[in-house]
Order: C-alpha cells, then structure tokens, then sequence
C-alpha cells in the first residue's frame, strides 16, 4: 500500500520551488553583484588560512561572520562563480522565509485553527518579495534574520519546559555566540528576547515566577558584551569604521517621517509623486489593507485576557518594536536609509500579525473565514503587483569580467579600484588580482588638490602597502564620491592608456604607483 503524501510535505516543495523559481527569474535579470558580499568571501578565505580573528582586516561597523564563513565554505568547495553568489543568496532567502511560514504552520495546527495553510500562504505571499536589492545580497544581514527567528523559537520552547542546566548554558552560548557574529542577531533575537522576559514576569509577578525568557535574554546580552570584549581585545582595534551612536534632537523627527515611510514601502506603500491612477496606487491600496489588518489583529490579540502562547506574539512583536525604535533614534538612517535595516520590521510585525489573527478567529464561527480569504487575495495582489519592479533589469556584470580578463592577459597584478568595483573585479578574476579600494580623502569639499586615499572598509590591511598600475572605477556610481578625472590625475599623475568595459572604465600605467595615507 503506496503512503499519502503528507500536505505539510506539499507546501514545503511548493515553497521551495517556487523561491528558486523566483531567484532564477532575477539571476536571468543580470544583478550586479557588488564588493559588499564579495569582500566577505575574501575575509573568509583569510580565516581558514590562519587568520580566525581577522586581525589583518579593516571591517565595517561589525562583524557578518554567518555569511562569511558560508560563502567562503561554498566558493572553496565550488569554486569561484557568480551563479554560486546567487544562489547563496536565494537560498539564504528561502530559508528566512521558510522559518516564518513554518512557525505559523506549527502554530495553527497547535491552535487546531480551521484552514490553518490560508495563514502560511500570506505569511509566504508577504514576505516573498524582497522590497530592496539589498535583500539579495548574499554577504549582509539575510542569514541572521533567518537565525533570529528560528532562535526565537526555540528560545520560547526551551523557557517553557524543563531543562537540564547544561541545556539552558548551551543555548545561552548559542545566542550570544551568534549575537556577536552579526550585531543584527543581538537586535533581532536576543534585545526581544530579554525585552519580552521582563513583561511577562511582570505580569507573572502575582505568581511569583519569572519568566524564563528572562534568563536567556539577560544571559545573551551579557555574554555578546563579554564576547565582544574578547574579539576586540584579540584584534587589538574596534570592528568597525562608524560608530552608531543615538541622533540629535534636530534629526530626530526627520528620521521619523523617513522610518514611517519605509514601513509603508517594505509593506508595498510606496505611491509618492506617483499618478493618481496607478500600479504603485493598486500597490499601496492592497498593501494598506494587508498592514491595517494585522494592526488591528494585533491590538485585539492585546485586549484579550487569556491568550495562549502569548510569548511567542510578543517576542515578534518586540521584533518590529525594537527595529523601528533604534532605527529612529540612532544615526543609521543617515548612511542607510532605504528600506535594508527595517526588514526585520516587516518580519516581526506580519508573524506576530498573523499569529494573533489566528488565535483571534480560531474561536470564531466558520463564515468569519472569508476575511481571512479576501486578505489572502491581497496578499496575492500585492505580490503580483509587486513582481515586476522586483524583476526589473539591472545593469549585468559583463563590463567586471572583461576588465578582469583583460588585465589578467596582460600581465596586471595590483591595483586600485573604487570600492563598489575593487572586490567584484576580483571575484570576477578568480582571486588573481590584489585590488586597493580608494574614496576621496575629502568628499563634502571636493577641491582641485582632491586626491584618492586608501579606503578602510571591508579590507585587508596589506592591500594599503601594495603598489600597483590600474585604476577601475564605474564613472556613473562613483561620481556622487568624487572619484572622477580630476581627483584620478591628482593622485596618480597622467595615465598611459585608458580602457572602457561596459560601465568600467580601466586607467593604466606603466609603472607602479602608491597611495598617499588614510
């Protein structure tokens, strides 16, 4: 007798054929694949040479060792390529948004919640779309958020069963382990975790117990602070170049308006100076239909007396809430503000929205399902709707490949690149060029005596020492950082010959020069 399939089985290969379906489309579109998730696999090539702490490397404002170590393990089992670099991403993206639709698939068959698959189709249609190329980027923050929700999790699942103290210290290492690899762990796994352990021992205080989300939270920030110590005490130097500090009082309600903007735009509310009679104004009208019903749920979830699971409703939600809050209140917004660092807030506040919704209806008589039917329809709207400017046409990677080889062929070691090109030209050459990212020393003021520096973002320290003969910069990017013509010939003096890739433009000359200091 031939074993049914199981329906649980059926969604999980939907889902995952129709992820890599979706990122086959976008790999055919020709992303550029640019040195931020590039230099990564570099940095973690030098790990696994002898070099664990990265003491030889200029980093950013932290640390991605998740995707570090993962795309160097994959390059060295596979090789250099782009298509690897896509897939990396595309599966790193899957697995988030697996996470999110298989907690509210566990949830709704523990609540016993009629049509439980209805709520894991729109938590999959909502958070399907990345609303940022970013999101693509196989070297940043996607794996943590994926991380952070399967912690949550299990988080929640350890603090309400009885557990051996060796358990609770191991996982405990665990979190703060991975809270130190990637500062967005700490923001979107541990702080909620510990946020959320106070409330509700607050609200156990008639019982005198507390929470053991609690523990793990106070364990796991003082551990990432300890660790942290630890890593920086081994290097001998902070991680990163920035330090993110809270914002002035002047920039405070800027940083507002702009949180509340990119809330609407991650949610598909995105219609400014757009026609009345749009796409982008279908767009916002589903989106805004999808983000007010979760709110609503959300807040009728809160009013309730008895919940059950409350914990894992507010740990989400303490997800969305701790990511708006720093995000308004810190100086991020002002080297980032597109939609990157707030998609935790998309991923907090639509599982926490859904699994109230689900706790909300389950009680509720059968035709109530139909609100549940028309929001599905939305969120099938708004990814329809929102799948062409996702796939969109971007520039390819053909013009980085051709000056690779060509200065592979002839002979070309070491040189210089601006930043955006100088690990992707290396990629593209198999590691065979040493490439020295360079910025302006002087952006805000850009004078005639403007020259090009060594820039100390996400590169090796040897690479400012080395001396080399080319110069690759992409004139139409790196204008707004003043690298152009003149700040070139003032560096480095006229050059011999000039090449033009695609986009890239080649400056070559015929003896070695070297950078002024930072």
């Amino acid at each position: 007798m031939k074993k049914k399939v199981q329906p649980k089985m059926v969604y999980v290969i939907l889902f995952l054929l129709t992820v890599f379906l979706v990122y086959g489309w976008r790999l055919g579109t020709g992303r550029v694949i640019h040195s931020d998730e590039l230099s990564v696999i570099f940095a973690g090539q030098d790990m696994f040479s002898g070099d664990p702490f990265l003491k030889g490397w200029h980093l950013t404002t932290g640390v991605f060792l998740l995707p570090t170590i993962e795309l160097a393990c994959a390059v060295y089992t596979f090789g250099y390529s782009e298509t690897l670099v896509y897939m990396v991403a595309g599966i790193n993206y899957a697995l988030m948004v697996f996470s999110g639709v298989w907690i509210v698939f566990l949830y709704a068959r523990k609540w016993t919640v009629k049509k439980a698959y209805v709520y894991s189709i729109v938590v999959f249609l909502i958070l399907l779309i990345p609303r940022s190329v970013t999101l693509l980027n196989a070297g940043t923050h996607v794996l943590s958020y994926a991380a952070a929700i399967l912690a949550i999790f299990f988080t929640y699942y350890l603090s309400g069963i009885v557990t051996g103290v060796w358990v609770k210290a191991g996982w405990t290492f665990v979190l703060g382990l991975l809270s130190v690899t990637n500062s967005m762990f700490l923001y979107t796994a541990c702080i909620p975790i510990l946020l959320v352990g106070i409330v509700v021992s607050y609200e156990n205080k008639k019982k005198h117990r507390l929470s053991g989300l609690l523990y793990y939270g106070v364990s796991s920030v003082i551990l990432y602070a300890v660790f942290q110590k630890l890593w920086i005490g081994i290097r001998g130097e902070k991680l990163g170049a920035i330090d993110t500090v809270f914002a002035s009082r002047e920039d405070i309600w800027n940083q507002v308006v702009m949180g509340t903007c990119n809330i609407l735009e991650i949610f598909g509310i995105n219609f400014w100076e757009e026609k009345v009679f749009s796409v982008s104004t279908c767009r916002a009208g589903v989106g805004f239909v999808i983000l007010l019903k979760l709110a609503y749920e959300i807040v009728q979830y809160i009013k309730q007396k008895e919940k059950r699971d409350r914990e894992i409703v507010y740990l989400f939600l303490a997800v969305a809430a701790v990511n708006i809050t720093a995000y308004v209140f810190s100086t991020v917004p002002a080297y980032s503000p597109d939609v990157n660092l707030i998609q935790p807030f998309l991923l907090g506040f639509t599982l926490a929205g859904i699994l109230a919704w689900m706790h909300n209806e389950k009680e509720k008589k059968e035709k109530e399902e139909i609100k549940c039917n028309i929001v599905v329809v939305c969120s099938f709207l708004l990814f329809l709707l929102m799948f062409p400017a996702f796939t969109v046409r971007q520039p390819d990677n053909m013009g980085r490949r051709q000056a690779a080889e060509y200065l592979k062929d002839h002979g070309y070691q070491k040189g210089f690149a601006s930043y955006w090109d100088a690990a992707s030209v290396m990629y593209a050459s198999k590691g065979e060029l040493e490439i020295e990212p360079v910025i302006c020393h002087n952006i805000v003021e850009v004078t005639e005596d403007t020259k090009l520096v060594a820039y100390r973002w996400m590169t090796k320290k040897e690479w400012e020492q080395q001396e080399g003969n080319f110069l690759i910069v992409d004139p139409e990017s790196d204008m707004q950082y003043a690298i152009n013509e003149n700040t070139i010939l003032q560096t480095f003096g006229q050059y011999e010959e000039k090449k033009q890739f695609g986009d890239i433009t080649v400056y070559l000359w015929n003896e070695n020069k070297k950078l002024q200091g930072y």
